[in-house]
C-alpha cells in the first residue's frame, strides 16, 4: 500500500512530525510503527482524507501479516465508517499480539496504509 495517489503537499503535510522507515522489500510504502500509525491516522481523519485500507507486516523480517480493507470490514461490522480504522487497528494489534509478540516479542508490528487520491 502506498501514497502514490496522493499530491506531494499533501503527502508532506499528513506526515510531518510522523517517523516511518522505507525498506528494500518495499522502497515505495512507508511503514509506521503502531505509535506512529495511529498518530497518522488521526492526522489523516482531522484532514478529511479517506483510508481504504491497513496492512500489518511483522518487523524483523518484513512478513506479511493481514490486511483489513474499509469498505470490507464496515460492511462486515455494520459500523460507521468514521470509526472503521480505529476499531480495524486495535483488532489487528490485538491479534498480532497474540498470534506473533507472544512467540517473539521483539518482533513488532509495522502497518501501511492506503489513502483516497486526495
Amino acid at each position: 500500500m502506498t501514497f502514490k495517489k496522493m499530491n506531494t503537499t499533501l503527502h508532506d503535510e499528513l506526515l510531518e512530525g510522523i517517523h516511518f522507515r522505507i525498506t528494500e522489500h518495499e522502497p515505495e510504502t512507508p511503514f509506521f510503527d503502531a505509535d506512529n500509525i495511529k498518530k497518522l491516522l488521526d492526522k489523516a481523519k482531522s484532514c478529511g482524507i479517506d483510508i481504504l485500507g491497513i496492512e500489518c507486516w511483522t518487523s524483523n523480517r518484513l512478513d506479511y501479516f493481514t490486511t483489513v480493507c474499509r469498505d470490507i470490514y464496515v460492511a462486515a461490522r455494520k459500523i460507521p465508517e468514521s470509526q472503521w480504522a480505529d476499531k480495524a487497528l486495535e483488532e489487528i494489534m490485538n491479534e498480532y499480539g497474540e498470534k506473533v509478540l507472544e512467540k517473539f516479542p521483539d518482533d513488532k508490528p509495522l502497518f501501511s496504509v492506503e489513502f483516497s487520491g486526495n
